[in-house]
């Protein structure tokens, strides 16, 4: 099912006797309290008529009109009931107000408190926060803005509570105060005036909730105090003591989890705010995210995320530009910041003291408190402050322009739509002196997560249409069900007595080229424009010296030889071992002398034979087990953005298929191949020749739309039962294994083996034989290809022997090979095909 997030939004009546509420005698206040933030008016004014205007007793009622009005609402929860159940506070005025962060939530919440005082409904209001930083955020911004005399100016005359008083819990609450605090004053039994002030005149009181996510996730990944603060706030909410009637809430990640919350009465999401601008200035950075990384380890990532920082300085030079880094836990957040330190001191050539005032952690922990006062001057030029670690859920409130890079560090700290909103929060405000051109912030995330994250980061951006693909029901009905085998890789030693006389010295292996320099691309996609960006970064390799490989493989075989009993340590002699290195080197045409550290381990790879010959050797065999079933109809949604369809991706459809897809799929699918996508959609006008079971074929590359287009030709179509196109990952998948690591130019293959999956990309089924297809490129002669190959084929002849119902052919296939595939394969049954591409990976 695909629903818009904005279509969740309750609709708020527009109807209001003009004798109860006139809010049209507000317009002055809000053009100067707002200026051209047409949105902070428009939020204002929702939350106020919602509670003011009495069309409404509870939010419940509010729920139930939009329900029976909204046919999104029906589809995503079934019944009302459902959505009624998910409604936290049913029986109270309450609602949510849903703004990006860095959009000015402050201004909102005073606008509604001060309007509903001028009102007299309510004699007092309490704004609760989670933090003591935003706290002191809030109270610095209404403290200026009640002196403000021409604020002041354009309130109606006749207002009830004109001069609201700004104070916190330790005065007592009087008639029209606006009472801030942090969520602790409200379960504190001393030093607050809260529950004295307010009990028994809770419907004469509006409450305000800032960041009120924290409500509502009772299972956010913080300490046990944290969950009894967030639980206890919840419970003031709703203790019958006080009897709130007003409740308004604010955040800019209205999410429990990945889920939506069910009172929004007013959203401004983070595409809008990217996309709009008040007065020739702009609202919030525009966001890049990483898509593809071709750094391979962290010391790659870091020099590629310090060249972003420096980077960041140079076409910002009017502020100090800084980094965050977002950890999950206090422990990951500490251990990074040391990572970070010593990098940072070898990167820069500077002491281990001036590394660390570079650096600060901002957690919970007692240890870090004197780091979260440093946050109030990290903007200042003067602060030697450029990086921060942080944990995820702490770094809210933070009045912090000046952020430029965020570093998700871990996927569980940007793997839910409610941290992903926060994460892209922290680097969201605009710099005064850059606010007439819009400065980028970019999200460092590992690329590995990108296609996990995609989906989240777009609906929290709700920015991108997509084409969803998935089974619908039809007839004939052409699933079908496929057979698989788990494997189970067991370790097989042929066992040998300990080596006492000669030996052969191990050959050092070919080495590959070096550089001190090596150039990684990095791909960001560019939200606002839709776009790719590729950064070409140089980073430093890390060089080691031939002594110290020589010494160091002399006592690893000393402490091998005391514990096997062997001599190898005697036998093989340091000076040997040096001059074969570097007439490896020389062969290399090597300038540096030293060695990188793949080079590294493949000498030191190469004297493990020497444990073999001692002990055995030991080869990995797989063990295969009984096959179990796996069925089409079970195969995971996939979907295609509209972005995407524009370039190098396609779908296959046919009409009929389309009008069995649900009722915003249809939609979406019609606009989609309305639109002038051209070679990138084909439609099937003949429903007997599209013998899928999807609704639509989301196609990943050129290729697979050209095999595709086979598959529905008439000819080729009538040879074949069934067929379904696989998604990337989780449907069907096959083990194998490659040599990985820097391959070496002369050898042309990796240093090691590595173990991974894949999911090939298309299942025919014709009678008891099933085709299984993975389609490549031309000349797409690689090792990991070679290891596809030599492994699919193991498996699917160890499926056909373990089973009788079904025949598996295994085929590597390009665009040269397709139509003589369908000619001898599907036309005349010759299933030992042998393609020009598996000719060239087999040889």
């Amino acid at each position: 099912m695909y629903i818009k997030t904005d279509n969740l939004v309750l609709k708020v009546s527009k109807s209001v006797d003009p004798q109860r509420l006139d809010l049209a005698k507000y317009d002055d206040f809000l053009d100067e309290l707002c200026g051209h933030r047409e949105f902070q008016k428009e939020a204002i004014q929702e939350a106020v008529r919602f509670s003011l205007g009495g069309e409404y007793k509870n939010t419940e009622e509010l729920a139930r009109e939009n329900f029976n009005q909204n046919s999104d609402l029906q589809e995503y929860y079934g019944t009302f009931e459902n959505l009624r159940k998910r409604l936290e506070l049913k029986d109270k005025l309450a609602c949510t107000i849903d703004l990006a962060t860095a959009t000015g939530k402050s201004w909102v919440i005073y606008g509604i408190a001060q309007i509903l005082l001028c009102e007299g409904v309510v004699d007092q209001a309490l704004v609760l926060c989670p933090s003591v930083t935003i706290e002191e955020g809030l109270t610095s911004k209404f403290k200026k803005l009640t002196i403000d005399k021409n604020l002041k100016a354009t309130l109606p005359a006749n207002s009830v509570y004109k001069n609201p008083r700004i104070i916190n819990a330790s005065k007592t609450i009087e008639k029209g105060d606006i009472c801030i605090e942090n969520i602790h004053a409200v379960y504190e039994k001393t030093g607050s005036s809260i529950r004295k002030s307010l009990a028994g005149k809770g419907e004469r009181t509006v409450i305000l909730n800032d960041e009120a996510h924290h409500i509502m996730n009772p299972k956010e990944e913080v300490g046990t105090a944290e969950k009894t603060r967030m639980k206890k706030w919840k419970e003031f909410l709703i203790d019958p003591k006080y009897n709130f009637k007003y409740i308004v809430n604010f955040s800019g990640t209205p999410y429990i989890g990945n889920n939506y919350f069910t009172d929004v009465i007013y959203r401004y999401n983070i595409m809008q705010a990217m996309e709009g601008q008040k007065a020739g200035t702009f609202v919030i950075k525009k966001v890049n995210y990483v898509q593809k990384d071709t750094a391979i380890n962290e010391n790659e990532r870091f020099q590629i995320i310090y060249k972003n920082h420096l980077n960041n300085k140079r076409k910002y030079p009017l502020v100090k530009p800084l980094t965050i880094f977002v950890t999950q836990r206090i422990a990951g957040a500490e251990k990074l910041s040391n990572k970070l330190k010593d990098f940072l001191m070898e990167k820069e050539k500077i002491n281990f003291e001036k590394a660390g005032k570079k650096v600060i952690v901002v957690t919970s922990s007692p240890k870090h408190k004197e780091f979260v006062e440093e946050l109030k001057k990290v903007d200042n030029p003067r602060n030697p402050v450029e990086w921060i670690v942080s944990v995820s859920m702490l770094t809210e409130g933070w009045d912090v322009s000046s952020v430029f890079q965020i570093v998700p560090h871990e996927q569980r700290a940007f793997n839910s739509k409610l941290l992903i909103a926060q994460v892209l929060g922290r680097g969201l405000r605009v710099l005064k002196e850059y606010e007439t051109e819009q400065p980028e912030v970019v999200v460092y995330n590992h690329a590995k997560w990108s296609g996990a994250i995609a989906d989240l980061v777009r609906e929290v951006m709700a920015y991108e249409k997509r084409v969803r693909s998935y089974i619908v029901e039809k007839e004939p009905d052409y699933n079908f069900e496929l057979l698989n085998i788990k494997p189970d890789k067991k370790e097989i030693t042929s066992k040998k007595h300990p080596v006492k006389g000669p030996i052969a010295t191990p050959r050092i292996p070919i080495l590959s080229d070096q550089s001190k320099i090596v150039k990684r691309k990095t791909t960001y996609y560019r939200i606002k424009e839709a776009e790719e960006k590729v950064v070409t970064t140089e980073v430093e390799i890390k060089l080691y010296p031939i002594d110290e490989i020589v010494n160091d493989i002399s006592d690893k075989l000393a402490i091998y030889d005391q514990e096997t009993d062997t001599n190898y340590s005697k036998i093989i002699k340091k000076e040997k071992t040096k001059k074969d290195i570097l007439n490896a080197l020389k062969k290399a045409k090597d300038k540096t002398g030293m060695l990188t550290e793949e080079n590294r381990n493949r000498i030191q790879r190469a004297f493990d034979v020497l444990k073999r010959e001692a002990v055995g050797t030991t080869n990995i065999g797989m063990v295969y087990e009984k096959p179990f079933v796996i069925k089409t109809q079970d195969i995971r949604v996939d979907s295609v953005s509209f972005s995407d369809l524009k370039k190098n991706k396609a779908i296959i459809y046919e009409k009929s298929s389309v009008e069995k897809s649900e009722g915003e799929d249809i939609k979406l699918i019609n606009e989609a191949t309305g639109e002038a996508l051209g070679k990138n959609v084909i439609k099937i006008e003949n429903k007997y020749l599209y013998k899928c079971p999807l609704n639509v074929v989301i196609l990943s590359h050129s290729n697979e739309k050209d095999f595709a287009g086979f598959l529905v030709e008439k000819e080729y179509a009538e040879k074949i039962d069934a067929w379904i196109k696989s998604v990337d990952k989780g449907f069907y998948t096959v083990p194998y294994s490659f040599r990985a690591g820097t391959p070496s130019i002369s050898e042309g293959r990796g240093s090691h083996q590595k173990w991974a999956s894949f999911n090939p990309d298309f299942f025919i089924k014709r009678g008891k034989d099933i085709l299984v297809v993975e389609i490549k490129s031309d000349e797409d002669v690689t090792e990991v290809n070679k290891g596809k190959l030599k492994w699919a084929k193991r498996h699917f002849e160890e499926l056909n022997k373990k089973q009788k119902r079904q025949n598996y052919h295994f085929y590597f296939l390009s665009p040269t090979d397709f139509s003589t595939f369908f000619e001898k394969v599907i036309k005349e049954k010759k299933f030992d095909y042998t393609s020009n591409l598996e000719a060239e990976l087999l040889s």
